[in-house]
């Protein structure tokens, strides 16, 4: 008799989140990862009754993978600003299809920057407060419109529409910074 292969509810994940970066999540089912960890569907099932549980836990997971990109970058003491914005967009590079999922998809979330959106939000903002001395409110518009300018970036490499340059990165994300920096803070000063 044939040893019978013990899968895991983590095996079945890995095993999606390894399937969804090589392909994307349109590629998850059961026969997939059947076929790559060599077993039934069976277990698959039985660990998550639904493809839709499934795709649940990938966007969790997907999440945790970007996060560990994002607190990486915070370790940056003097430019975490910019040391995100970096991450994010190395992670839309790196990672597209897992970016895909967590910021291509339809989420009717409205605009606007929050924790919904990311939930780095909050440090992410107060990075933008100690480093650029703006109050809240200030800092919140120059944090969303860079982000803008960050998110067109990321896609455009997640997508493979166009790959600049690591300069030319640079480049744009300063500019935005700074332009936004020189205009919040003439605000400020005449308010």
């Amino acid at each position: 008799m044939p040893n019978i292969v013990k899968v895991t509810r983590q095996d079945i994940l890995n095993c999606a989140i390894e399937i969804t970066k090589e392909n994307g999540l349109d590629f998850v089912n059961a026969r997939s990862i059947a076929k790559k960890l060599g077993c039934s569907i069976q277990p698959i099932y039985y660990h998550f009754p639904t493809m839709d549980e499934l795709r649940i836990e990938i966007k969790h997971e997907a999440k945790k993978i970007y996060d560990s990109y994002v607190l990486k970058a915070m370790e940056n003491k003097e430019r975490r600003f910019k040391a995100v914005g970096d991450a994010y967009i190395e992670f839309a590079y790196k990672e597209s299809n897992l970016f895909k999922i967590i910021f291509m998809e339809d989420n009717n979330l409205g605009f606007g920057l929050k924790a919904d959106v990311d939930s780095n939000f909050e440090n992410i903002l107060n990075a933008v407060i100690n480093e650029t001395g703006l109050n809240r409110e200030n800092a919140l518009a120059l944090y969303q419109n860079v982000w803008i300018t960050t998110h067109g970036i990321a896609c455009m490499l997640a997508s493979k529409f166009m790959k600049p340059s690591q300069s030319e990165i640079d480049e744009i994300l300063i500019n935005s910074f700074l332009g936004q920096l020189y205009l919040l803070k003439g605000r400020e000063k005449n308010d």
